[in-house]
């Protein structure tokens, strides 16, 4: 996400370096500028063919990979019209949409874009919730990821809202595809977790040694670092993951692009297999 025009050709090859490599593809939301289309909507209708032109791409050329597409509160806060044109992805028979997550394995992929209420829209009853509620707005990325995963685990246990958040489960067969069906706050326990709504790369490993975690984005640096939400010029330290799993379990998480401050290097690096560990 937050891609500018001049530097989608080098990230969409970097990025393709892994989806060949891989035989799952989860894009974790925020594909599209939300409001801020209203605003450049040629800009961002650019930004949009381009996205949708490489999912299809990508499900053509890579017939036996499966592609997960979660949709997050950019995507849920723009029109209709563009909503309709994301979720149509799934007419792909290798791509699948999901408003709430994906699981792969014992790692749960959502969004986290619960506290917004925006997508999809949702008729639940704000109560008072057992455990404390802190501010969302907080610097530090494992606090913000923290409250993602609390807020989260608050709401599954309201079995109401339990029957509502469905997610994707990838069958792990070939020629099979995902089901879906109700997440409880039980089985989320027992997930590692990856969010994607903070931008900013986080985790902690909770006690029973399940992880939580939330993957940057392409185009974002830490403002507590001076630099503004959105506005770096280059990726400086990419930290998105690319999992390892055996028999369903995940075993590994391992860097999936190079550590590079240019996008042009990024490729290249990606291309060499830069892929040392990430101690998550």
């Amino acid at each position: 996400t937050h891609v500018r025009p001049k530097e989608r050709s080098a990230v969409l090859q970097a990025i393709e370096v892994n989806v060949h490599k891989a035989n799952i593809v989860v894009v974790n939301g925020d594909m599209v500028g939300g409001k801020a289309m209203e605003y450049d909507q040629e800009k961002h209708t650019k930004a949009l063919q381009f996205t949708l032109k490489m999912f299809e791409r990508w499900a053509k050329r890579y017939p036996k990979k499966t592609f997960y597409v979660v949709l997050g509160n950019h995507d849920g806060d723009a029109n209709q019209d563009v909503k309709d044109k994301l979720i149509a992805l799934s007419q792909c028979e290798n791509v699948h949409v999901s408003h709430y997550g994906v699981v792969v394995g014992d790692v749960l992929f959502t969004h986290g874009d619960l506290q917004q209420q925006i997508h999809p829209p949702i008729t639940h009853e704000r109560r008072e919730y057992k455990r404390p509620r802190r501010s969302y707005q907080h610097s530090d990325p494992e606090a913000k990821t923290f409250i993602l995963y609390e807020y989260l685990l608050q709401h599954l246990e309201d079995s109401d809202y339990e029957q509502q958040f469905k997610v994707l489960r990838h069958s792990g067969k070939e020629g099979y595809p995902p089901s879906e069906s109700a997440l409880s706050a039980e089985e989320l326990n027992n997930l590692h977790v990856m969010f994607g709504h903070t931008h900013d790369f986080a985790h902690f490993v909770r006690d029973n040694g399940k992880t939580v975690g939330n993957s940057m984005s392409l185009k974002h640096h830490p403002a507590w670092e001076g630099r503004g939400s959105h506005n770096i010029e280059t990726p400086a330290y990419l930290k998105q993951p690319m999992l390892y799993f055996h028999k369903g379990q995940l075993t590994e998480k391992r860097r999936a692009f190079g550590t590079t401050t240019d996008w042009r290097d990024m490729v290249n690096q990606t291309k060499n297999g830069n892929r040392e560990s990430l101690d998550l």
